[in-house]
C-alpha cells in the first residue's frame, strides 16, 4: 500500500527527538472491534505489517511533536509502520476528498471538525461510534466531543480544542466574577480615566453560545431552530445587560484593540487570541475566567476542535493499528504533551497544563459544541436571523418575543430554500 502523495505534499517518516513523549498503555485503545474484523485482545498488537497513513496540515513544531508521539507508540508496537504526509492547509481538504473518491487517501486525517458533516454526507469518513466505548468517550470534554456528533453518528474525535472565552486584564480587575452581577460591578468600578470595565461583542458567533449556557440552544440535531423559548428571552436579557457592564459592539475588532492597549477589563473573544493578548498586556496580566452565572444558568461560548477522522477505505489489516493510535492521542498523558505547544487538551484527565491553556480548558468545559452542519448556508441563515433579532431589539425597539419569532420565521424560510 503506497503513501498516496499528492502534488505539493511532503511525506515524512516518524523521527525521535530529545523530548520524551508518554509511553502508550492499554488505555490508548478504542475497544470495540467491528464484526468483520477478527477480534483481537486490546493489549495485543495489530497484525504484522500494519501501516498507518496520516495526513495533516499541522505547523512544523506540531509536526515534530506528532513524530515524537509516533516514535513513542512504536516503542510499544514496533511492527506498526507510519507514513505521515504534511499538506498545506489550503490544499488538505480538497486533496483528501479527491484521494478518497479515487479509492485512496490516508487511514487517518487530522483536520477541523467543521469539515466532518460534509465528509460524512458524502461517505468520506467512518462512523466511529461502533469503535469507541462509553467509558472511552466519557474521558473527553463533552463540548469538544459534540463537535463530531452529527445525525446520530460520531464522525470524528477531537484532538485539541479552541473556542470563545471570557478574557480579563487582571491588572485592571484583580479577581474573577462568579456571577454576571459581580462582573458588572467589577466593570463599572473600573470604568474611569479612559479605561472601560468591559467591551462585549453581540455578534452571533460570540454571543449565541450563551443560549446553551442558559438552558437552550441554537438548533436541534435536525437543524431546526430552538432559540424561540425562555432561554432565548434570557439570552436577549443578557445582551441587554452588556450595556450596563460597558461598551458594546457587533462583529468588531475594537474590543481587541482596546484590550491590547490595556484599556479594557473584560472582553469575550476566541482562544486563538491568547498569544497576541498575552504579548500585548503581559502574560501575568492575562486571565481566562470561568463563565459567570446568569439567570438560572451561565454564560457560555462555542467550542471548535481539531479532530481526527478514519477513512472508510482503511484496510482491515491496518484498522486495529489506526484505532490504537487514535486512542493514544486521546490519553491524558499525550494530551498534556500537546498542551505544552498551546494546544488546548480535550481529555478530562489531563492535568498540570500551562497557565492560560489550563484556564482555557476549564472555560471551554462549560462551552457548547459549534453546530455541526454540512451546508454553510444553514449557519449563515442562523447568523442572519439572530443578528436581525439583536438589532431589532437594541436599535429598533422591537419586543424580545416578537424579535425571536421573526428570527425563527426567517430561519425556517431560509431552510426551506436551502434544504431539499
Amino acid at each position: 500500500q503506497g503513501a498516496y502523495p499528492l502534488p505539493g505534499s511532503t511525506p515524512t517518516s516518524a523521527v525521535t527527538s530529545s523530548v520524551t513523549p508518554p509511553t502508550p498503555t492499554v488505555t490508548a485503545t478504542l475497544p470495540a472491534i467491528p464484526e468483520e474484523v477478527p477480534p483481537v485482545p486490546a493489549v495485543s498488537p495489530p497484525p504484522p505489517g500494519s501501516i498507518v497513513h496520516i495526513w495533516h496540515s499541522w505547523s512544523s513544531t506540531q509536526s515534530a511533536v506528532l513524530d515524537e508521539m509516533i516514535a513513542a507508540f512504536q516503542d510499544v508496537y514496533p511492527d506498526i509502520r507510519f507514513v505521515v504526509t504534511r499538506l498545506p492547509q489550503a490544499d488538505l481538504r480538497r486533496s483528501y476528498e479527491l484521494a478518497v473518491y479515487r479509492g485512496q487517501g490516508p487511514d487517518l486525517l487530522l483536520a477541523p471538525a467543521e469539515w466532518g458533516p460534509d465528509y460524512y454526507d458524502t461517505g468520506l469518513v467512518s462512523d466511529l461510534a461502533r469503535y469507541a466505548s462509553e467509558e472511552f468517550l466519557a474521558g473527553i470534554t463533552p463540548a469538544a466531543l459534540g463537535t463530531g456528533s452529527y445525525q446520530g453518528a460520531l464522525i470524528c474525535l477531537p484532538v485539541s480544542q479552541k473556542g470563545v472565552v471570557l478574557f480579563r486584564n487582571s491588572q485592571l480587575i484583580s479577581q474573577p466574577a462568579e456571577t454576571f452581577d459581580q462582573l458588572v460591578a467589577n466593570a463599572r468600578a473600573t470604568t474611569r480615566g479612559g479605561k472601560l470595565g468591559a467591551y462585549f461583542d453581540r455578534g452571533a458567533f460570540f454571543s449565541a453560545g450563551n443560549l446553551a449556557g442558559l438552558g437552550g440552544g441554537v438548533m436541534d440535531s435536525g437543524q431546526a431552530p430552538v432559540f424561540n423559548d425562555d432561554a432565548g428571552l434570557n439570552w436577549l436579557d443578557l445582551l441587554a445587560a452588556y450595556d450596563v457592564a460597558g461598551a458594546v459592539g457587533m462583529n468588531t475588532d475594537r474590543d481587541l484593540e482596546l484590550f491590547r492597549a490595556g484599556r479594557v477589563g473584560y472582553i469575550i473573544e476566541g482562544t486563538w487570541q491568547i498569544g497576541s493578548l498575552a504579548q500585548a498586556i503581559g502574560e501575568e496580566n492575562l486571565a481566562i475566567d470561568p463563565w459567570p452565572e446568569f439567570a438560572s444558568g451561565h454564560l457560555s461560548g462555542f467550542v471548535q476542535a481539531e479532530s481526527i477522522y478514519l477513512n472508510p477505505l482503511t484496510r482491515p489489516d491496518d484498522l486495529q493499528a489506526a484505532l490504537l493510535f487514535m486512542g493514544y492521542l486521546l490519553t491524558p498523558e499525550v494530551q498534556q504533551h500537546l498542551a505544552e505547544l498551546g494546544m488546548i487538551p480535550v481529555a478530562l484527565g489531563a492535568h498540570s497544563r500551562p497557565g492560560h491553556v489550563a484556564q482555557a480548558a476549564a472555560a471551554l468545559a462549560d462551552g457548547v459544541a459549534f453546530p455541526p452542519v454540512a451546508d454553510p448556508r444553514v449557519l449563515a441563515a442562523y447568523w442572519e436571523a439572530l443578528e436581525q433579532a439583536i438589532q431589532g431589539v437594541f436599535t429598533q425597539g422591537i419586543a424580545r418575543q416578537e424579535a425571536l419569532e421573526r428570527a425563527e420565521a426567517l430561519v425556517l424560510m431560509r431552510l426551506e430554500e436551502i434544504l431539499p
